[in-house]
């Protein structure tokens, strides 16, 4: 098992999935990285966050590409924790894919990109996906934690 130099206590991993102290991103770097898969993870899950499998009886429905989208954050997040080596590298993702999904949902006057209406189906799938957006980061955030 390798073992970092960062000392305990720190804001950083340490453990088996840790690097050495040396081999991390710069702090520069890690903003970088975070933000743009924030980015790409927000614009790629709204493309798919209302893709809905509806039931044969019409009365229930699965936000499929909601969940999908959220998977994504997840994924994106923990691979950005546990690269940049730092308890922010995950979470950075998921508030600037939040960000962007109220930019996509909030952004101009009428603007169906990213419907937040718990009335509908659609609407549902818009919150799913934007709470899960953060939530995900939040839990990959956790996990990376554990894995260290």
């Amino acid at each position: 098992m390798k073992q970092s130099k960062i000392p305990s206590g720190s804001s950083s991993y340490e453990g088996e999935f840790a690097q050495d102290a040396d081999s991390y991103p710069t702090t520069l770097n890690s903003v970088v990285i975070a933000v743009s898969l924030g980015i790409i993870t927000g614009f790629i899950g709204t493309m798919y966050h209302a893709s809905i499998w509806y039931a044969s009886t019409g009365s229930w429905f699965v936000p499929w590409g909601s969940c999908l989208a959220i998977v994504m954050v997840f994924c994106a997040s923990l691979w950005s924790a546990l690269r940049s080596g730092t308890s922010w590298g995950g979470v950075l993702v998921g508030i600037v894919a939040f960000v962007l999904i109220g930019l996509f949902g909030f952004g101009k006057e009428g603007s169906l990109l990213v419907l937040l209406n718990p009335q509908i189906p659609v609407g549902i799938a818009g919150v799913v996906w934007a709470f899960g957006a953060l939530g995900a980061a939040l839990v990959a955030q956790r996990v990376a934690r554990s894995l260290s």
